[in-house]
């Protein structure tokens, strides 16, 4: 019963989003579209998270694997909109300076107040290496560093390189090696199965003309081709988990298909703004670098209920952070 309490917490703003068909799309991704998939794709982290630390058992351990497609989502929405953004202005002044701003010095923050609260049991040295991210507090925060790397490779490649199948390549190559490059060191999963969603949001950002211009028929053939390939790679995730290879390369594979139909689908979507997602949508990057203290601090023994408690309460703490930056 609270399992679907928690599920219902994915769907309670569904219908005041206002789902539409068209057929006029110009870009792939509008503006509210994006909010309403940044709103998703954190709940299913949190989702995740809070049944992997909380350790419970049965139905629930299919929720603990699903992290990644959050993370995947996230990361082809950063994709997507950083080659946006340099298609309508190039690489403006500030671009790191925004970069640091916006995604680093909110991950120093956190780090400082769970340093806080925690202080004594660490070296003024050890304090230092943790606040500023040289070390991770948690794992779950290996996004930062992901993404920050990210936008380093894209000003390396973009400012670089004119031809647009060159630049998609050379994105694709250096995921390719880095991935390999994980497997071969042993890297946890979360630090590479997104890698490829990034070379998606690439490319869809340089040929979304190109997408949005397919026949809905063909829409539809292409995004229920995907599904049913994502459903194949997680089937062979599950099946050969013990084989580190598959597992590492099918859990790739799955992510990039559940992104690439979900891109597929939005070029004849188009979503209207609603209030829900638009709060978790916006606070979305707070939610997730603040959740983590919440589990820790109030639910790591909770029920299953505490499920559907530690869900708002990260939505209201993220949000909080996310307000106070905005008025900054």
């Amino acid at each position: 019963m609270y399992v679907g309490i928690f599920i219902l917490i994915l769907l309670l703003g569904i219908p005041g989003v206002g789902i539409k068909l068209v057929s006029d799309k110009e870009q792939v991704i509008e503006r509210d579209e994006t909010i309403v998939l940044k709103a998703l794709a954190v709940l299913i982290v949190l989702i995740s998270h809070y049944y992997r630390y909380t350790k419970h058992v049965g139905v629930e351990t299919l929720l603990v694997s699903s992290g990644y497609l959050g993370a995947s989502i996230f990361c082809v929405l950063s994709a997507y909109g950083c080659t946006k953004s340099f298609f309508s202005k190039g690489f403006v002044k500030g671009y790191f300076t925004n970069k640091i701003k916006h995604v680093y010095i909110p991950f120093v923050i956190v780090n400082i107040l769970t340093l806080s609260l925690n202080c004594e049991s660490y070296t003024v040295l050890e304090c230092i290496i943790y606040f500023l991210g040289i070390k991770l507090l948690n794992g779950i925060y290996w996004f930062v560093p992901f993404i920050l790397g990210f936008y380093l490779l894209f000003w390396f490649i973009y400012s670089r390189i004119t031809r647009y199948k060159k630049r998609i390549f050379m994105m694709l190559l250096v995921s390719v090696i880095y991935i390999f490059l994980c497997i071969w060191g042993q890297v946890e999963e979360q630090w590479y199965s997104s890698a490829l969603c990034i070379v998606l949001g690439c490319y869809v950002a340089e040929n979304e003309k190109t997408i949005c211009s397919k026949e809905l028929k063909n829409i539809i053939i292409i995004s229920i081709s995907y599904f049913l390939l994502f459903i194949f790679f997680i089937v062979i995730n599950l099946c050969f988990r013990h084989i580190e290879i598959i597992k590492s390369i099918s859990a790739c594979l799955s992510a990039v298909l559940f992104c690439g139909c979900i891109m597929n689908v939005l070029c004849k979507l188009r979503f209207k703004r609603n209030q829900f997602y638009l709060w978790i949508g916006l606070s979305s990057y707070w939610i997730y670098l603040i959740h983590v203290n919440i589990l820790y601090i109030f639910f790591i023994e909770t029920s299953h209920f505490g499920s559907v408690l530690f869900v708002f309460c990260s939505i209201l703490a993220g949000g909080a952070f996310y307000f106070i930056e905005s008025k900054l």
